[in-house]
């Protein structure tokens, strides 16, 4: 089977559809009545909607609508999209700073020139693992919801039926949360490494805490005597597993404990 990319745009999104050229659109297509009305649409997947993106630290202080929507607040926007559409109507007491270019509101908002940008979940979220100046607000509960999916021409079930299967195969096996992560559109879930127990030999598990850690073998026999304690902070799953198992080997009781 070969895989053919054909270039179309908003405006000729159904109309492409329609007149065949291509089997199937998708790239960022949000659900919506008027494109079910045109076409057939699948499953949803990802919810995603209007939330701010802020300096890191700043969440907390810019997590409502009533927090931002104040003259002390400088709003940063993108002109003529619907982040401009929903700042004018959700924030209309707020200070609007409106910028041509929607990739210069992050540099204004990491170099503090603005305190809040407008965006949505993906884009939030990307900001927020790629720049560590950044952090997103609300992007776990948007303050608006939708979903994306795919176009399919009108009648072609048989299509339509293979792509939810499919849809539905990645979220079962955990495949969406696989690629959103590799595509730096969520932060991949943290984890702690506590030691609870000591059981096994001693000096083994001094060797085993000080190859995980890389302290000195004085250094890792105090932090054994001081169990339980948390060895490692902030490791992926698969790291904290591979390391769990070579401590419990040495005799060591380990606890995988999730970042809240």
């Amino acid at each position: 089977m070969k895989v053919e990319f054909v270039p179309t745009t908003w405006k000729g999104l159904l109309d492409g559809l329609k007149e065949d050229k291509y089997d199937i659109a998708m790239g960022g297509i949000t659900r919506r009545m008027q494109r079910q009305l045109n076409a057939e649409q699948t499953q949803g997947y990802m919810v995603f909607g209007k939330c701010f993106l802020v300096a890191q630290g700043n969440a907390e202080k810019y997590d409502s609508l009533d927090k931002v929507n104040k003259p002390s607040v400088r709003v940063g926007v993108n002109i003529g999209g619907t982040n401009e559409k929903f700042a004018m109507s959700e924030l209309p007491n707020a200070t609007f700073t409106k910028f041509e270019n929607n990739l210069d509101v992050p540099k204004a908002v990491a170099a503090g020139d603005v305190d809040v940008m407008v965006t949505e979940t993906p884009e939030g979220l990307f900001y927020e693992v790629t720049n560590d100046k950044l952090e997103a607000a609300r992007c776990e509960d948007p303050f608006t919801r939708s979903q994306f999916g795919y176009l399919i021409p009108k009648g072609e079930q048989g299509l339509l039926n293979a792509v939810n299967f499919a849809i539905d195969e990645m979220k079962l096996k955990g495949i969406d949360t696989q690629l959103m992560e590799k595509n730096q559109l969520i932060t991949a879930p943290k984890f702690d490494l506590v030691l609870t127990a000591v059981e096994g030999n001693k000096v083994d598990i001094i060797q085993a805490v000080k190859d995980a850690t890389g302290l000195s073998l004085i250094e890792s026999k105090g932090v054994v005597e001081s169990a339980p304690v948390v060895l490692k902070e902030k490791l992926s799953k698969s790291e904290a597993m591979a390391l769990e198992k070579a401590l419990a080997e040495a005799g060591a009781t380990i606890e995988i404990k999730p970042v809240q």
